[in-house]
């Protein structure tokens, strides 16, 4: 595999374990009635990425980052165990995901 391809399979790792507690309390709470909003956001951006439209995959993402952090909010704030996590939550649209 590609050194540029391994970078970003460990970029998706990274998030997607990082993530899970976040997405399994949104889930217990909320349920799956917004499920269509995540993957229509989740199309969209691989869409872009197929494209190579870095703008429109930038504007994508950032607009999913910012509505899964203001739906979140609420969740962690009313799980005691999570609460802690509320001041962690603070990924902004303009945060480098790949921590470089």
């Amino acid at each position: 595999m590609p050194a540029h391809l391994q970078e970003l399979s460990a970029l998706i790792e990274r998030l997607w374990n990082t993530t899970q507690p976040y997405r399994r309390a949104y889930v217990q709470r909320s349920g799956h009635a917004r499920d269509w909003i995540i993957n229509a956001e989740h199309r969209l951006l691989l869409d872009a990425i197929g494209r190579s439209d870095t703008q429109d995959a930038e504007r994508i993402l950032t607009g999913h980052i910012r509505r899964t952090r203001l739906a979140l909010l609420p969740v962690l704030e009313s799980h005691p165990h999570h609460h802690s996590d509320t001041k962690r939550l603070v990924l902004r649209p303009t945060d480098d995901l790949a921590g470089r």
